[in-house]
């Protein structure tokens, strides 16, 4: 038996996270109408499962802005099994509700870039950062109904490279723990 610390093996959780979203961005690329389909059905479980916490919540605590809990979770359970139900209409909501989230993402950023309210140095990535978003919400509005699809695409691009980011990382630390252990 070796006697390795954490910081030694942490490489290969590295690279075993690295591969594991590689091959979830690859897998939505290929299949991106399943990717569309188990996104909208995992948000629709979460909508719903969050929903019920909310409706318990204001039940145990009926006295303090419970009601509002319990009608709020009511609003929210509904809408995860409208999700669930018809993921189709929920996948095209949910792109446009990003792409408004975006929209004012990058409004927000290209102001804050061009305020000076950045930290210096980061004034341009703000820009561009708003920038990037606008043209990303603007893609959306007006793919409209294939938008769901094009998200899932941009999702499986990130993934690619995110993966391949934390494989390197996971590399690199392999190697300086060698040269460490030598």
């Amino acid at each position: 038996m070796t006697s390795e610390t954490p910081s030694e093996n942490r490489w290969e959780t590295s690279i075993g996270r690295g591969v594991v979203l590689l091959i979830l961005g690859i897998l939505f690329l290929i299949f991106t109408l399943s990717g569309v389909i188990a996104l909208s059905i995992i948000a629709g479980c979460a909508l719903l499962i969050f929903g019920l916490a909310m409706l318990a919540e204001g039940i145990k605590n009926i006295k303090c802005h419970g009601a509002l809990y319990i009608v709020l979770g009511i609003l929210v359970a509904i809408l995860g099994i409208l999700a669930i139900a018809n993921w189709e209409f929920f996948a095209i909501f949910a792109a446009y509700l990003i792409a408004v989230i975006s929209l004012f993402i990058g409004i927000y950023a290209i102001i804050v870039g061009i305020s000076g309210n950045a930290p210096s140095g980061n004034r341009a990535a703000n820009i561009i950062l708003g920038i990037v978003a606008i043209l990303f919400a603007i893609s959306i509005f007006v793919l409209k109904a294939f938008a769901p699809a094009f998200i899932v695409t941009v999702i499986g691009i990130f993934l690619i490279i995110y993966g391949i980011l934390i494989i390197v990382r996971g590399a690199s630390s392999k190697k300086k723990n060698a040269e460490i252990k030598s």
